[in-house]
C-alpha cells in the first residue's frame, strides 16, 4: 500500500461517521424538503464556481435575507431591477453578472405558475447519473461538476463525483490525472470519474465517501 493511499484510508476512518451523518443530512433534504429548499441547493451551486463554498453560501443567505431570491413567482416581478441588485449584492463571488443572471433564470424556471417544480422534473429520471445529463443540458450555469455537488446537496449522491479543484489535486498524486485542469469537457468529466471510482474501489468504499474525503483532506471540514 502506498503512503498517500494508506493516509487517505487512515482518515477515512477517522472521520467516517461525520461524513454519513453529513450524507444522512443531505438525504433529508430530498426525503422532507420542500421545492423551496431544493431550489436553495441548487442556487447555491450555481454560486460556487469560481468561489470558496463558504462565501456563496452566504451570499445566498443574504440574498434571501434581502427578499432577493426564492419570494417571487412567476416571470418575475421587477425582473430588471431585481438583477441589478441581486448583482450588487454578490460582491464576494466572482463573475457576479452572470451568476445573478444565472439565478434568475433559474428561479423562474421552476417557480413560475404552471412549470414542473424541480422535484418533479428530477423523477423523470431513473438515477443521479440521468439528472446530471438532464442538468448540465438544461440549466445556464450548471455543468458536471456543479450538477454533481447539487444532486449531492439534495441526497442523490450515489456512484457519483464533484470533481472540483481539491478532488482533482487528489487524484493528481493519486496519478489519476496528470494534471489539475482548468475546466473538464463532459468526456474528461466521465473518463476522469470513471479512473476515480476504480481508485475508490481498490480503498473500499463508496465514490461518494472518496469524494469527501478528497474534499475534507483539503480544508479541513464537511461543509456542503
Amino acid at each position: 500500500m502506498s503512503d498517500p493511499e494508506r493516509e487517505i484510508i487512515d482518515l477515512y476512518a477517522r472521520v467516517k461517521n461525520e461524513l454519513e451523518s453529513r450524507l444522512a443530512a443531505f438525504r433529508r433534504v430530498w426525503e422532507r424538503g420542500d421545492d423551496c429548499e431544493l431550489l436553495a441547493e441548487l442556487l447555491f451551486c450555481l454560486l460556487t464556481p469560481a468561489a470558496r463554498a463558504h462565501s456563496a453560501w452566504d451570499a445566498l443567505n443574504t440574498l434571501r435575507e434581502k427578499g432577493l431570491v426564492l419570494r417571487f413567482q412567476g416571470a418575475c416581478a421587477e425582473t430588471n431591477g431585481r438583477f441589478a441588485r441581486i448583482a450588487e449584492e454578490l460582491n464576494t463571488v466572482r463573475f457576479r453578472n452572470n451568476k445573478a443572471r444565472n439565478l434568475i433564470l433559474a428561479e423562474n424556471r421552476f417557480m413560475q405558475p404552471g412549470n414542473p417544480s424541480i422535484r418533479t422534473e428530477l423523477l423523470r429520471f431513473g438515477n443521479p447519473h440521468e439528472m446530471r445529463e438532464w442538468l448540465a443540458a438544461t440549466i445556464r450555469g450548471i455543468g458536471y461538476k456543479e450538477a454533481s455537488h447539487f444532486l449531492r446537496n439534495i441526497g442523490l449522491y450515489e456512484d457519483i463525483a464533484i470533481l472540483d479543484r481539491h478532488v482533482l489535486r487528489n487524484l493528481l498524486r493519486f496519478g489519476v490525472v496528470e494534471r489539475v485542469p482548468e475546466g473538464l469537457s463532459r468526456k474528461q468529466y466521465l473518463q476522469t470519474e470513471e479512473r476515480m471510482r476504480i481508485l475508490a474501489g481498490c480503498m473500499a468504499m463508496p465514490l461518494h465517501h472518496l469524494d469527501m474525503v478528497f474534499w475534507y483532506r483539503e480544508t479541513g471540514e464537511i461543509f456542503r
